[in-house]
C-alpha cells in the first residue's frame, strides 16, 4: 500500500458542492420556476379556453402559444395586469416593449422607431385605431421568428400581411390612402412575380424593403423611404451609379431637388413592370407620356428655362408620327437622349450633343452623316425658330385660304348667275 495516495473524502465532498449548485441552478430550479407559469396558465385557462371562454371572454390559443417563439413565457409574462386574480375587465395593450426596447430589427434599427412612423403617431394620437401595432403584423399568441416559413412577418408572407389592412376598402377611404390597391398591383409587378411566381425570396423586394420595418413613413413625410432613389439602389446598384451621375441624379441627389425625377417617378411604385410589358410606363409605346408628365408641365420647366414644347413637338415629327401609327421602333425620348444616363445636350458625354449625334442617330440609320444629323430636332413650325419650315407652312396656309375664297367667290358668282337666268 506505500505510495498510493490517501483518499480525502472531505477534499472530494468540497469539490462536487459547487457542480451541484450548478446542476440545480439549470435544472431543478427552471423545471420549477416552468411549473409555476404552467400552473399560473392554468388559472387562466379556466376562463380563457374552451368553454371556459364564454361570456365575452377573449380565447387564448394555449396550444399556439406554445409553439411560438414565447413558448418560454406564461400568460402573466405579457399581460402583467392579470397577476392578480380576479383581474380588472380590461387590462389594456400588452407592452412588447418591456421585452424588446433595446433590440434591433432586420435593418439593424432599434424597434423603438416605431413611435416615430406613420403608424405609431397615428396611435399616439389615440384616434386611429386602425394604425397597425405589433400584433397587427407579428400576431398574438402565435407569434414566430421571422425565418419560420409561417411566420406573417417571413419574407414570403409579408406582402400578404400588409395587404391585411391596405387591401381594406374601409380602412383605405377612411383614412385617404392613395395607394387604394397595392397589393394586387404588386402581385403583378416584376417584384411580385420574382417572390411569388419564382420563389426568389432574398432578391425580390417586398413591402418593408422600400417602406422600412418598424419606422415606416407616409407619403407626406418628409423623404419617406420609399421615395428615395438610394432605396432602390441598394439593390439596382449599377443602375444606382449611372442614375447618380445623370442630370436627373446630380439635381435630385446633391441638390436636393425633388421636382427631379426619381425612380418610382418614372417606373411607378407598387405595380413596376418590366419595360418590355405594354402597359409599363416605361414601355416604348408610353416613354413619350412619361416624359412629359415633367417636361409638359409649365410651372415646374419654367423654374429651368426649359421649353415645354418637347411631346408636341416629337408627335409632329416623322417619329412621332410613326409611334402614333403604331411602329414602335421608331425612336422615342430615350432612343435619343438615353434613360439612366440622361444629361443636357451641352455635357460632352450627352447622346444629344452635336459631336455624338451622328453615333446616336447611327443606331437606327447606320447610314447618318454630318448633313444628316445637321437639322433640328424639336420643330414647331409655328415659330420663327423653325426657318424654312415656318415659312411653307405659312406659305401653305395662305395658300390654301387663297384658294377657298375664290372658290367661294367663283361659287357665289356661279349661283347669282342662275338664279337670275331662273328668274329670267
Amino acid at each position: 500500500m506505500v505510495g498510493l495516495p490517501r483518499f480525502r473524502p472531505r477534499l472530494r465532498m468540497r469539490r462536487l458542492i459547487p457542480g451541484a449548485v450548478v446542476f440545480l441552478a439549470l435544472g431543478v430550479i427552471p423545471r420549477t420556476l416552468g411549473a409555476q407559469a404552467a400552473a399560473a396558465d392554468e388559472k387562466c385557462l379556466e376562463c380563457h379556453a374552451g368553454a371556459g371562454a364564454q361570456g365575452g371572454r377573449p380565447l387564448a390559443d394555449y396550444e399556439q402559444a406554445g409553439i411560438s417563439a414565447h413558448q418560454g413565457l406564461g400568460c402573466v409574462d405579457c399581460h402583467t395586469g392579470a397577476a392578480e386574480l380576479p383581474h380588472a375587465d380590461s387590462l389594456g395593450e400588452v407592452d412588447c416593449l418591456a421585452c424588446h426596447a433595446s433590440e434591433t430589427d432586420v435593418r439593424g434599427d432599434t424597434i423603438r422607431r416605431y413611435s416615430d412612423s406613420a403608424h405609431g403617431r397615428a396611435r399616439a394620437r389615440g384616434i386611429d385605431k386602425d394604425a397597425a401595432t405589433c400584433v397587427d403584423c407579428h400576431g398574438k399568441h402565435d407569434i414566430r421568428g421571422v425565418e419560420d416559413p409561417r411566420s406573417m412577418v417571413s419574407r414570403r408572407n409579408i406582402p400578404l400581411t400588409c395587404a391585411r389592412c391596405h387591401e381594406n376598402n374601409q380602412v383605405v377611404l377612411r383614412h385617404d390612402i392613395q395607394a387604394e390597391h397595392p397589393y394586387l398591383e404588386y402581385e403583378q409587378s416584376v417584384h411580385g412575380k420574382a417572390l411569388f411566381k419564382d420563389g426568389l425570396l432574398q432578391f425580390a423586394a417586398v413591402c418593408t424593403d422600400c417602406h422600412g420595418v418598424h419606422d415606416i413613413q407616409a407619403p407626406g413625410d418628409t423623404l419617406p423611404m420609399a421615395g428615395r432613389p438610394a432605396t432602390c439602389g441598394k439593390c439596382h446598384i449599377t443602375v444606382m451609379e449611372t442614375y447618380r451621375g445623370s442630370i436627373h441624379g446630380r439635381l435630385r441627389l446633391e441638390q436636393g431637388d425633388h421636382d427631379s425625377p426619381g425612380c418610382v417617378d418614372c417606373h411607378g411604385e407598387h405595380g413596376i413592370m418590366a419595360p418590355e410589358s405594354g402597359a409599363a410606363p416605361t414601355s416604348r409605346a408610353n416613354i413619350p407620356n412619361t416624359c412629359s408628365s415633367c417636361h409638359a408641365d409649365a410651372g415646374t420647366m419654367a423654374r429651368y428655362d426649359i421649353s415645354t414644347d418637347r411631346l408636341e413637338t416629337y408627335k409632329t415629327s416623322f417619329h412621332g408620327v410613326a409611334q402614333g401609327l403604331g411602329e414602335l421602333n421608331a425612336a422615342n425620348c430615350a432612343s435619343c437622349h438615353g434613360y439612366h444616363e440622361i444629361l443636357p445636350a451641352s455635357d460632352p458625354r450627352s447622346k444629344v450633343n452635336p459631336a455624338n449625334m451622328i453615333k446616336t442617330c447611327g443606331e437606327c440609320h447606320p447610314n447618318a452623316s454630318s448633313n444628316f444629323v445637321s437639322g433640328k430636332i424639336h420643330v414647331d413650325p409655328r415659330q420663327r425658330s423653325a426657318g424654312v419650315v415656318y415659312y411653307l407652312r405659312n406659305a401653305f396656309i395662305w395658300f390654301t385660304l387663297a384658294v377657298l375664297v375664290i372658290l367661294a367667290v367663283w361659287t357665289a358668282i356661279d349661283f347669282s348667275r342662275k338664279l337670275r337666268n331662273r328668274k329670267g
